[in-house]
Formats: structure tokens, C-alpha cells, sequence
């Protein structure tokens, strides 16, 4: 038992010491993300190239109602792009009813536009019969309005906060990776599992500012964006890595130190990330059409969309259970010693705030946001998105000044 004791306390000692790990603790905060939880802003020319791929396909569309003559055949309203949105054939004297507009920045995506098919124009085929042609009406966007631009206040300063925190982020992440690296006595299974979270890390970062250079289309673009989500996913992986190690070394004695647990760690922490994304790549392409960089996740409650919070949630209550198990054994050990209560209470909270930052779990407070979010998300940001933003800013300043 008192070896149990000595290593829980030992373990404890040795990570919140260590400036290293709580390096890399500053830049966790700001990276764990999952697409559903990044805000993501269309740029001019991103909405004006899903414009025109729009306006395209309805044309297309429309050429083949004509060749199949369906308004000689039924009265109905033939496929129309009306410079934002492409309405379906509909039948005459009904509206029509699509999502709002999801290229368009700022507007809702649960939001619906309606369009009547009620006007008519009478005039003759080529063998002189009377023909009615039904024709739309003006197209109704009044539900696809935000009633008020939060972003136009937010905006700069959450732009600003990203650039600063990826660049912050790289340097850090750089200077922690080379110490690693260069002195050979600091080279075991707890600080291999460190340097592969740093690489995830830092891919992201380098990602981030690849893909956002880039600002383009087609495969090339979705590359990128695929390659950053996986580097999120992998961060979430190698969180959990790093919990299961601990809990591991202090209750269990399993998977320790030796060079096979090191290799088990790595293929977990990096299979299961690939398995997300290989899912999340299936679901892009055949199941959520979203735009042509797949930056945007058309429908709130989208597969894809749920897929990515789904699996980091999975990730954080495991580590919730590792900080459950192991604070038990702490309480129990400070319960066993001749300690005053006032001593006994602030090794329990030194310890509790130790271990909330290893396990990653302040993200806890992201899930209920992550729920409210599949049931009011929009397109442009909006007040749940800045809340979570803020809420991962606050907690990055105040990892940094426990260093």
C-alpha cells in the first residue's frame, strides 16, 4: 500500500513539475477542436465559386426539364436559379420550399425560403394551341436573416487570437520538441507519448496556416482540410494516450515502461484517428454534400458533423473515468495519513487541478454546447460559437500562468 502511495504522489510531483508538460498543457486548449466546434467563415471568393457551381448544376437542370417539354405535359414551374438559390421543378399554384442558402455567410442554415409558383403566361405552341406556362414569383429570404451581426464586433478579435495562438503555438511546440530531442537521459515512454502529441499538434498548426494560404477548390483544398481534421482527431487520441499512461503507472502497473507498451500506445493513438477519418472522408462524399473544400458542414445534425463531436466526447468521459478512479486513490491515501484537514484538502485540490489539466477535462463543458449547437447551428457564427471560442481562450490564459 505504500508503494501505491509513494507512486501516486511521485507521478503527481513529476507532472506538474515538469515545464514541459505544462507547455504543452498551454497549447491543448487552444488546438482541441473538432470541426463542429471551429468557426468557419466563408471568404468572398470561397461563397462566389459555390455560387457559380450552383447556378451551373440548376442550368443543367433546367435544360433537361425543357428537352423533356414537362411544362407541355403538367403545369408546373421549371427549374430557376434566382442568383442565390436553385428551385426544383414545382407544381403550378404551390410554393416551394428550400434550406436557406448555405454558401452565403451569415445566414441560417435551419432557416427555410419560400417562392410561389403562381404566375402564368398564355401563349401558343408551334401547332397554334394555347399553352399556359407557369412561371415563379419573387423568392422569400426572410427567415435566412440573422437579426443581429455579433460577429461584426467578435470577429477581429477571434481572427487575431488564432493567428497569435497557432504562431505562439508553433514556436513552443519547436523549442519543447528539440529539448526532447537533444538530451538523451530525458528519452522514456512518458516522453515519447509527449513528443507524438506535440507532431500532432504541430501539424495542425502548420495545416492551419497551409490551408488557409491555399484558399482554393477542389481536391487539393478537401487534402488539406482532411489532413487538419485528422491532426484535431489525433490531438483528442493522443490525450487519451497520455491519461491511460498515467492511470496505467499508478493503479494498474501495466503498459509501463518498456519499448513494446510505447509501440501499443503509438498504434492507438494514431489508428484511431485514421479509422475517424477515413469515416468522416465516406461520409463527405456520399452521404453530407457539402461545399468544395468540405470547410462547411451543410445541416446541423449532418453525420460527418456528429461524427466529430461524437468521438471526442467518447474520449473525454474515458478520461473522466481514469480522473475518477485515480482521485479516489488519492482521497483514500490523504485519508490514511497523519495530516491536518486543512493540509489534507489543499493536497486534494493540488492534485485535483493537476490532473483536470492532464485529462484534458475542461472540454467536459464543451459537450452541452456541442448539443444546444445541432439545434441552432447556422452557417455564419453565431452566439453559441463565440461562447465556446472565449470559453477555450479563458482556459488557455489560465493554464499559462500556472507555468
Amino acid at each position: 500500500m505504500y508503494v501505491i502511495h509513494r507512486n501516486v504522489y511521485s507521478f503527481i510531483n513529476m507532472w506538474n513539475q515538469t515545464w514541459i508538460f505544462y507547455c504543452f498543457l498551454s497549447l491543448i486548449s487552444m488546438h482541441l477542436n473538432t470541426e463542429a466546434n471551429e468557426i468557419t467563415i466563408l471568404s468572398p471568393k470561397e461563397a462566389e465559386i459555390l455560387r457559380e457551381k450552383i447556378k451551373t448544376e440548376c442550368e443543367l437542370n433546367r435544360t433537361i426539364d425543357e428537352e423533356s417539354q414537362i411544362y407541355s405535359q403538367t403545369e408546373y414551374c421549371l427549374t430557376e436559379f434566382d442568383s442565390v438559390s436553385c428551385w426544383p421543378p414545382t407544381k403550378g399554384g404551390t410554393v416551394a420550399r428550400i434550406s436557406c442558402p448555405s454558401h452565403v455567410p451569415g445566414v441560417k442554415v435551419t432557416g427555410i425560403v419560400y417562392r410561389p409558383c403562381n404566375l402564368t403566361i398564355i401563349t401558343q405552341d408551334s401547332n397554334g394551341r394555347k399553352m399556359i406556362i407557369w412561371k415563379f414569383d419573387r423568392s422569400n429570404y426572410s427567415d435566412c436573416v440573422h437579426k443581429e451581426d455579433i460577429m461584426a464586433i467578435h470577429l477581429p478579435i477571434i481572427q487575431t487570437s488564432v493567428f497569435y495562438g497557432y504562431s505562439i503555438s508553433m514556436v513552443l511546440l519547436l523549442i519543447a520538441t528539440g529539448i526532447l530531442l537533444r538530451f538523451r537521459r530525458l528519452r522514456c515512454t512518458r516522453n515519447n507519448l509527449h513528443l507524438n502529441l506535440f507532431s500532432a499538434i504541430l501539424l495542425r498548426c502548420v495545416l492551419h496556416f497551409i490551408k488557409h494560404a491555399a484558399d482554393g477548390q477542389g481536391v487539393i483544398c478537401k487534402v488539406f482540410t482532411t489532413l487538419h481534421v485528422f491532426t484535431i482527431e489525433a490531438t483528442y487520441s493522443w490525450v487519451l494516450m497520455e491519461a491511460l499512461y498515467l492511470h496505467n503507472s499508478v493503479l494498474v502497473h501495466v503498459l509501463h515502461e518498456s519499448r513494446a507498451s510505447f509501440i501499443l500506445y503509438a498504434s492507438i493513438g494514431w489508428s484511431l484517428p485514421i479509422l475517424v477519418i477515413i469515416v468522416w472522408v465516406l461520409l463527405r462524399i456520399f452521404v453530407t454534400t457539402g461545399d468544395q473544400c468540405w470547410d462547411l458542414d451543410i445541416g446541423a445534425g449532418s453525420p460527418s458533423r456528429i461524427l466529430l463531436i461524437v468521438y471526442p466526447t467518447i474520449i473525454m468521459l474515458c478520461n473522466l473515468a481514469f480522473f475518477i478512479n485515480l482521485l479516489r486513490v488519492i482521497f483514500n491515501k490523504t485519508q490514511s495519513q497523519p495530516m491536518s484537514d486543512a493540509k489534507r484538502l489543499r493536497t486534494l485540490l493540488k492534485s485535483t487541478s493537476v490532473l483536470v489539466l492532464v485529462f484534458g477535462l475542461y472540454h467536459l463543458f464543451l459537450i452541452p454546447l456541442n448539443l444546444m449547437h445541432l439545434n441552432t447551428q447556422s452557417n455564419g457564427p453565431g452566439l453559441l460559437e463565440i461562447i465556446k471560442l472565449y470559453y477555450e481562450q479563458i482556459m488557455e490564459a489560465f493554464q499559462t500562468c500556472q507555468e
